[in-house]
């Protein structure tokens, strides 16, 4: 056999071995050439796509920078590859690109984009697919149906679950046809119906998708204004209520404000408590004509509880406790109106009568009062408040006949100390009246009253004395502002551990309406 050295061996001697040599020789250039365009290929597909991306997010100048560096690439791959099969494809991309931009901007395509669209005017294809494209464009279909679900209103969802998956339906259909374009692009024929009816698919979802976190911003944004008004109006309220429902130990507790759910038989705590009521009920009353159309807090609708209970229940006692009133009033009207009776068949047309006091009148007009507030329809209340007013005319009579038959006693004290008890008297009486202008005055008791008492020095009962003291009654009649009066004064003194007696000290006792005529009667 002949070996063959060298180059120039090969050539000549071997032919075969030439043949393998050239062989290799193409194969390492076209493997070069499939790297370089596979290359720009892929570049340009990036930037188309980030062209879309750009657009679809509203970044318009971003997209044309985008959209010019994909041109720029598809024109590079047209004068260095003319003969690659995928071009068609990339140029058919730039024009609907080209095409999709001038619409949202409102402008005719750049000249040089224009160019490269020229060149790839062509009717759409519809050759078969590669089964790898096929499979995967159904995926597409699949992904953009479970995003198209995910939307629809009635799903019961989160907005941000929704927000995150649809991001993941995006992500993976785009993936999808990402890995269509790098593995199938130069065996995709140009112009596919198929590719670019699913790229409209997914830009048309991710419209939706970007018109849907629109709309979940917005409503997170109205959520909040919403949320400070309800905030807003429902404190207001709230402050309002709460000094009504603020209990004892509680923030902003006010005892002159804070409604005790329950009646007493107190009747100036119960007047304090009905007064409270009132003024809850009256607010609460104003409250209910709000309208809360954002709503209310939690706290507030709490309070609203508190205070509707509170109201419920003082009411109802209030009214339980009317029927006592009731009885109450009737009972002591029935004994006054007795006791005025008795008091006028003692008359002898001399004696002063005696007449009801102040205080009876004042407890027999609350209990009407109160017995009205609760049930203030009762027909009761009206013969009550004949009675009382029956009652206060008889009164009325028997202080006038009173004023009319009081007189002064002359002086029956005859010792050497009457005048000294004069004195000490009128000083005492002009400590309460200054203004009292003397008319006259004696002294009532014939001597001394002597008492002796065994008593505690103080309130702490820790010491005791033997107390000696000895007392008389005086009468001053004097006139205040237009009025005569018959003062009836206690005078008093101490008798020292020596024996001897200490100074005169005392205070009045009672006072009588009396005519200025009966002074000196």
């Amino acid at each position: 056999m002949k070996k063959c050295f060298g180059i120039n061996g090969i050539l000549k001697g071997c032919p075969i071995t030439v043949a393998v040599f050239f062989l290799v020789i193409a194969v390492s250039h076209a493997i070069v050439f499939a790297a370089d365009v596979r290359s720009l290929v892929n570049d340009a597909g990036t930037a188309i796509r980030n062209c879309e991306k750009a657009m679809f997010s509203g970044k318009l100048d971003e997209a044309k920078t985008q959209l010019d560096a994909a041109s720029g690439l598809v024109e590079k791959i047209r004068k260095d590859y003319p003969d690659f099969s995928g071009l068609k494809s990339l140029e058919s991309k730039i024009q609907k690109i080209t095409n999709d931009l001038a619409k949202r901007v409102g402008a005719s395509p750049a000249p040089a984009q224009k160019q490269a669209a020229d060149r790839a005017a062509k009717g759409p294809s519809s050759e078969k697919l590669p089964g790898g494209v096929t499979h995967r464009l159904k995926n597409i279909d699949k992904i953009i149906e479970k995003g198209e679900g995910i939307l629809k209103k009635d799903s019961v969802a989160s907005n941000e679950w929704k927000s995150k998956e649809l991001e993941t339906v995006i992500r993976d259909a785009q993936g999808t046809m990402d890995e269509i374009l790098k593995g199938y692009g130069t065996q995709i024929p140009e112009n596919n119906l198929e590719i670019s009816s699913r790229n409209e698919k997914i830009a048309a979802f991710k419209a939706k998708v970007e018109a849907f976190n629109a709309g979940v911003a917005k409503a997170i944004e109205d959520t909040k204004e919403g949320k400070a008004k309800v905030e807003a109006l429902s404190n207001e309220w709230l402050s309002k209520m709460k000094p009504y429902i603020a209990g004892v130990g509680q923030p902003g507790h006010d005892p002159s404000k804070y409604m005790v759910a329950g009646a007493t038989e107190d009747l100036v705590e119960l007047a304090r408590r009905k007064k409270v009521f009132d003024e809850a009920e009256s607010l609460f009353s104003e409250y209910k004509k709000v309208k809360f159309s954002e709503g209310k807090t939690e706290k507030l609708e709490m309070a609203e509880k508190e205070l509707d209970y509170a109201l419920k229940s003082f009411k109802s006692s209030y009214s339980s406790m009317s029927e006592g009133f009731f009885q109450k009033a009737k009972e002591k009207l029935d004994n006054s109106a007795g006791w005025l009776q008795q008091e006028a068949a003692k008359d002898d047309g001399k004696r002063p009568p005696n007449f009801l006091s102040k205080d009876i009148f004042e407890d027999i007009k609350g209990l009407i009062v109160s017995a009205e507030s609760g049930s203030p329809n009762d027909p009761r209340i009206a013969e009550m408040k004949r009675q009382f007013g029956e009652l206060e005319n008889k009164d009325r009579e028997l202080r006038e006949l009173r004023v009319k038959r009081t007189f002064m006693k002359p002086d029956r004290f005859s010792g050497p100390e009457l005048s000294a008890i004069k004195d000490a008297a009128v000083e005492f009486l002009k400590k309460d009246k200054p203004d009292a202008t003397l008319l006259r005055t004696t002294v009532i008791s014939d001597d001394w009253k002597e008492e002796r008492v065994l008593e505690h020095t103080d309130t702490t009962k820790t010491a005791v004395r033997y107390r000696v003291t000895r007392a008389v009654t005086a009468q001053i009649a004097a006139r205040v502002g237009g009025d005569v009066f018959l003062h009836t004064m206690y005078v008093a003194k101490d008798q020292r551990s020596d024996g001897t007696w200490g100074r005169l000290y005392g205070h009045g006792m009672y006072s009588d309406r009396m005519l200025e005529e009966n002074v000196n009667k």
